[in-house]
């Protein structure tokens, strides 16, 4: 048995390089009611469905300290929806600037398709945002065969469903067969309960959190702590492999197949 599909996320995977588009959105939303949430606290949960990223910061000691010293109360779900929407608001006016190509994306889809893998995708985006960012993706050279964002199901990362609907859609015949590639914990969180082959990849990472320029401006010894703390992380919630970058794809699967039956998991 060979893999036959991969599937992967979006931002600080397949595009935007350290995952930036949503962070200032973030910030500035809880800064708008007057709630501090520093870069590391906005990372966090990052990965998820958008509002539930919010409600993940709402519930940290630090802004629920905030918002009761603000408010006199704790925050309710009506709090959520509007941090929500500011946050909405702002991301859909800078979504396309942060639409790039990571680096060896295209290249890698490319080879892997030539492997006769199928390419599917999910994303803690919403529908709506990927209207905006799947054709300008595509004008760069990249087209998954499936795209189904977090609104599209029951239930986003880290629950498996989005896998579930691409494994569905592309007509895969057995989940062991699958790998789910990602930049953050919930992504491999995502590949796990799903029972699929669960890839992190650290350059590029929303858990890494460097630009590129950021990241190769750093000496070889840093980039090597920086990338060994994320890589370790990606471990500890259940990796099955962890790549420095998307480009080790292709060997990867070429070890898988040739040994499938000596799998880490």
């Amino acid at each position: 048995m060979n893999v036959q599909a991969v599937i992967f996320d979006w931002a600080g995977t397949t595009i935007d390089y350290g995952c930036f588009s949503p962070l200032a959105p973030f910030i500035s939303a809880f800064a708008k009611y007057d709630l501090t949430v520093s870069l590391d606290e906005a990372r966090g949960p990052m990965g998820k469905l958008k509002i539930e990223h919010v409600r993940d910061l709402l519930n940290l000691d630090t802004v629920k300290e905030q918002f009761y010293k603000n408010n006199k109360r704790v925050a309710n779900e009506d709090d959520t929806v509007a941090i929500y929407k500011e946050f909405e608001k702002q991301v859909f006016e800078g979504l396309a600037d942060f639409v790039v190509l990571i680096p060896n994306v295209a290249e890698t889809v490319n080879t892997l398709r030539q492997m006769g893998l199928k390419i599917g995708s999910t994303t803690g985006y919403t529908k709506e945002m990927m209207d905006i960012i799947l054709p300008l993706a595509k004008e760069q050279g990249y087209a998954p065969d499936y795209c189904v964002s977090s609104t599209e199901v029951l239930r986003g990362r880290p629950y498996p469903y989005m896998i579930y609907q691409n494994v569905l859609a592309l007509d895969i015949t057995d989940i062991n067969a699958v790998i789910k590639v990602g930049d953050t914990v919930s992504d491999i969180l995502e590949g796990v309960n799903a029972k699929c082959i669960s890839v992190g990849v650290v350059q590029g990472s929303s858990e890494l959190g460097l630009s590129l320029t950021e990241f190769m401006k750093l000496d070889i010894e840093q980039q090597k702590i920086r990338s060994n703390i994320v890589r370790y992380k990606m471990y500890a919630a259940g990796a099955h492999y962890v790549l420095d970058s998307i480009s080790e794809l292709p060997d990867l699967i070429n070890a898988i197949n040739q040994n499938f039956s000596n799998r880490k998991f």
